[in-house]
């Protein structure tokens, strides 16, 4: 999630709001990360 914070240049709470928001409407599932669980994967859904 932090890469695309900045790419955007927003901050990474702010993105996980936005992220919650795609969760709810099926578009992004959230993950942690199985490298490193301190870190979350966003995958879009078909």
């Amino acid at each position: 999630m932090s890469e695309p914070a900045g790419f955007v240049e927003g901050s990474l709470p702010r993105l996980s709001q936005v992220a919650g928001r795609l969760e709810k409407r099926a578009w992004v599932r959230r993950s942690p990360d199985p490298t490193d669980g301190r870190c979350t994967v966003a995958t879009l859904t078909d």
